[in-house]
């Protein structure tokens, strides 16, 4: 890779590092954090598939499959 390719890779990761960031700081789910900053629930995963930035996967919280705990007595 080129040094021209490497620098736009790097600032290519670091927008969606701070999208991922920006989403997980909201509180909100993933999906319902998309939908308000119109982005497409895909879009927002496909970097941190196997083929981009792999290493993204890294700074994921599974907001999406958080399960609330049951409270005693119920």
């Amino acid at each position: 890779m080129n040094k021209v390719s490497q620098v736009k890779s790097s600032i290519h990761k670091e927008r969606w590092l701070s999208i991922i960031k920006e989403c997980q700081s909201s509180g909100m789910t993933i999906r319902a954090w998309c939908k308000q900053n119109n982005i497409k629930e895909a879009t927002y995963y496909m970097p941190m598939t196997a083929h981009t930035f792999p290493e993204l996967l890294t700074t994921l919280t599974i907001q999406s499959l958080a399960i609330p705990y049951p409270e005693e007595g119920h």
